[in-house]
């Protein structure tokens, strides 16, 4: 992979908040920094270790050096306690930690590889070419589960992987060198590591990025962006009140306009989605991808006419809804699973997760169906199913039902067993003041059954999350055994 002079001058990234910005020759003469003393240290090549940068600026060059020393890069957490680090370093074997902060060290064995930052690099060395090989079937780096409901995996994910998905959602939406990536996820995550910084580095475009999105950074990131074209920005469900509230607070200042702007990892509430639709502009489309195998589909056919929909596979990305006794017909409800160029077809390390791949597929664990079309339609998760009194329903589902009450801002529901039904079902919200327990279960009432009730219903103020948004289910399993003991 070459650069070339115009495009080593070509700003990479630019932080508003920080008043800093990069360009593609600083972004190298960093990973030169990082390599070299990979080298120094004598790492051998294609050994793993974990990766944790604090300052964004600083992630990166630190990938991008761990490609040009050829070890491979584990990205995790900085803010995780060390108890957690020597999990991981135990477990998965790592051979060195790369940080850009000093830390307390805690741990023996692994090399501390300390990354003084792009900004003490010198980029007159990287102003007229520069290449970048890359061994495509080698591990470019592992990313890992965002533990909601378990242990974290470990996911490996080769060079052919990345480039294949990122050709294949560019062309799909017609995204080039030209294009703008508005970052406002953690960089140790792959909605805001993949999605946007190594999806723009590989298009060779440029990232806007100023940590978490939040009102507190969405003006100078807004100001930014103003006029420019082909702007991108994958988003989350909950960076969609910040962008509401913006605009309700700004009616004078004209809202920006983008290009694409994209939503994944998980439930999108319809009125949110129409709401800003109806303010920006544009179309929010949902796309549907994991960390194991990167974007899968994208709803760009018939983002207005099906709005539940998760869209429909990309290039190279085989889709199938099947059961115990094969693939389902078109309309038929069951277990996901894929094949494609952009998974890598085993986790790391832990052997016993593997049994998510089969013949060469990645059972996802979600369950859908698809639509004569082939739009796909997430209904659920195989492990969020609560089977009560031998039926089965999806806690997602009840979760919408209650999402979608007037004065509801969030809701969970899980499934406890129970010696009488199997399981009992039991959800939890945060609402205002004027919806509660008995409000709650009389709507739900016009479109449940009745044994599909939750048992109780409690109010919370808030739900533990991942970085991510994710609420963490094994906080509101423990949350649950307290209030019903």
């Amino acid at each position: 992979m070459i650069f070339e002079n115009e495009l080593l001058g070509k700003t990479w990234l630019k932080d508003p908040v920080n008043n800093y910005s990069c360009t593609y020759a600083q972004l190298f003469a960093g990973a030169a920094l990082l390599a070299t003393r990979v080298k120094e240290l004598q790492i051998e090549r294609d050994k793993p270790g974990l990766m944790l940068i604090k300052d964004s600026k600083n992630c990166m060059p630190a990938l991008l050096g761990c490609w040009m020393a050829g070890i491979v890069p584990a990205v995790y957490s900085p803010h995780a306690a060390e108890t957690v680090y020597e999990e991981l370093i135990n477990e998965f074997s790592f051979d060195f930690i790369i940080t850009d902060f000093e830390r307390e060290d805690k741990t023996s064995g692994p090399v501390n590889i300390f990354f003084q930052g792009i900004e003490t690099a010198v980029a007159t060395s990287f102003t007229e070419t520069c290449e970048l090989s890359l061994e495509m079937d080698k591990i470019a780096l592992l990313l890992f589960s965002s533990g909601t409901s378990g242990k974290q995996k470990c996911i490996p994910l080769s060079f052919n992987n990345l480039l294949s998905n990122i050709n294949a959602f560019a062309n799909r939406l017609g995204l080039s060198n030209e294009s703008s990536f508005l970052c406002g996820s953690p960089l140790w995550h792959a909605h805001g590591l993949y999605n946007s910084f190594m999806t723009s580095f590989f298009l060779h475009a440029s990232v806007i990025y100023s940590g978490a999105f939040s009102l507190l950074n969405i003006n100078q990131l807004f100001g930014e962006i103003a006029g420019k074209e082909k702007l991108v920005f994958h988003i989350t469900p909950s960076m969609i009140p910040i962008l509401l509230m913006y605009a309700k607070k700004n009616t004078q200042t004209a809202l920006p306009s983008f290009y694409k702007v994209i939503c994944g990892t998980s439930f999108l509430d319809m009125g949110k989605k129409q709401e800003l639709e109806t303010v920006y502009q544009v179309k929010l489309l949902q796309q549907y991808g994991m960390s194991e195998s990167l974007f899968m589909t994208i709803n760009d056919a018939y983002p207005a006419e099906k709005p539940l929909s998760v869209g429909q596979a990309l290039e190279k990305v085989q889709l199938e809804i099947c059961n115990e006794t094969g693939v389902l017909e078109n309309g038929e409800t069951g277990s996901i699973r894929v094949k494609s160029d952009s998974c890598y077809g085993s986790y790391y390390g832990r052997v016993s997760d593997n049994d998510a791949f089969k013949n060469g597929y990645f059972y996802t664990g979600d369950i859908g169906y698809f639509d004569k079309d082939l739009s796909l339609f997430i209904t659920g998760r195989e492990k969020d199913l609560i089977k009560k009194g031998g039926f089965s329903i999806s806690a997602d589902s009840v979760t919408a039902l209650i999402k979608a009450i007037a004065g509801v801002e969030d809701a969970y529901t899980i499934g406890m067993n129970d010696p009488l039904v199997g399981e009992e079902i039991y959800s939890f919200y945060i609402a205002d003041m004027s919806v509660d327990e008995p409000a709650i279960k009389a709507a739900l009432k016009k479109n449940l059954a009745a044994n599909f009730i939750p048992k109780r219903i409690f109010r919370v103020d808030s739900f533990a999350k991942t970085d991510s948004g994710k609420i963490i289910k094994a906080e509101v399993e423990t949350l649950l055994k307290g209030l019903l003991k």
